[in-house]
């Protein structure tokens, strides 16, 4: 099928192009509801080792205790996401909370000797409280747990940065839901158009009328 082809059909069903995207639009419109707000909440450690000097060490003290930190970090991503730490942070949370809504809610990275725990609750009260446990949890519970896992008393978790409760918005899915659902319903329309105009079987141009059988006549513009 040419180009040209292409084109008729579009300007014959062009109707169908506009009517389906415009329903799209106003439907959506008509439906929407703003995203509920959650909050977040993030806080900062850093990971180190009071340095350690033996006698039979080929390296400054001080340079083997922030690589050990560093191997901690990627412990400690591992640890926070876990069941144990989260039940350290129930205990220091003001009511009863599920484990799986405090791991649910909690994520961490890590870059080089700095853990990020990113957490997220319904309201700014709970995120409020799910910040300070956490940060309580760290410094006394998994602080002991590492020691404990490193067999060393010597790491220490300092908290270096506290964002305090921030809200957050539904995020960019929901500022693209309109426009998705108008590209996706022009799609559709396209998809329509040619189908009918498949399905349509009545003779419209001089090469379907060849095809069905001898052209006696032409109307002029046609």
């Amino acid at each position: 099928m040419e180009l040209r082809e292409y084109g008729r059909i579009i300007r014959r069903w062009w109707w169908l192009l506009v009517l389906l995207p415009v329903l799209a639009g106003v439907i959506t419109v008509a439906t929407y509801s703003e995203p509920p707000v959650v909050y977040g909440y993030t806080v900062q450690f850093s990971v180190s080792f009071l340095p350690a000097p033996r006698e039979d060490m080929d390296q400054d003290p001080r340079l083997g205790a922030v690589q050990a930190a560093e191997y901690v970090a990627d412990d400690l991503t591992l640890v926070i996401m876990g069941s144990r730490f989260a039940e350290s942070v129930r205990h220091y949370l003001p009511n009863e909370t599920a484990i799986g809504a405090i791991t649910g809610a909690t994520r961490a990275a890590k870059e080089h000797r700095i853990v990020t725990i990113n957490l997220q609750a319904n309201t700014a009260e709970d995120a409020t409280a799910l910040g300070a446990a956490v940060q309580q949890a760290a410094t006394i519970d998994l602080e002991a747990l590492l020691n404990e896992l490193w067999g060393t008393g010597e790491l220490r978790l300092e908290v270096i940065n506290d964002s305090g409760v921030f809200p957050i918005s539904g995020g960019l899915g929901s500022q693209l839901d309109i426009p998705l659902r108008v590209v996706l319903a022009l799609v559709a329309a396209i998809a329509l158009a040619f189908a009918l105009e498949y399905l349509d079987d009545s003779v419209r141009t001089r090469k379907e009328a060849e095809r069905v059988g001898q052209v006696l006549g032409e109307i002029p513009g046609k």
